[in-house]
């Protein structure tokens, strides 16, 4: 997907909306993982249940695109590059699932740890990611 099409699609949702998501992570020597989630989009990071009662700052990087506030940060990183970032939040009952591929055909996990280390492979739950476009593969 190219950042027109991801633009498109937020164009006509609605804040809160659950959606799939895939995204991959390229981990180079022809590795590279595909996660398929359930995710909303929309949602502001101060009205999720947790921050209840607490204060909530700014962005810690990055800006919000104006008029797409709680979807997409921009961001310009140290060298140069600018890149934008769709936030999304995990849903309640965060469903995520992922393949690895090596040279395009499906393998264990346990090929992927032995050639990169588990610890690399290692996913941090989260309420909120924010998801280089790049990185996007299908959003519906």
């Amino acid at each position: 997907m190219n950042a027109t099409d991801i633009l498109n699609i937020l164009k006509n949702n609605r804040r809160g909306t659950y959606t799939s998501l895939t995204k991959v992570k390229d981990f180079g020597n022809g590795l590279v993982k595909e996660t398929d989630m359930t995710i909303r989009l929309g949602v502001s990071y101060a009205n999720l249940r947790t921050n209840k009662d607490r204060v909530v700052g700014t962005l810690p990087w990055g800006r919000w695109v104006p008029g797409l506030e709680n979807y997409v940060i921009e961001h310009t990183d140290k060298k140069g590059n600018y890149n934008l970032y769709l936030r999304v939040t995990s849903t309640n009952a965060h469903i995520s699932k992922s393949r690895y591929l090596l040279n395009g055909q499906e393998v264990d996990k346990s090929v992927a740890e032995a050639m990169i280390g588990p610890k690399k492979l290692e996913t941090k739950e989260s309420e909120v990611y924010n998801i280089n476009f790049k990185n996007i593969v299908r959003l519906s």
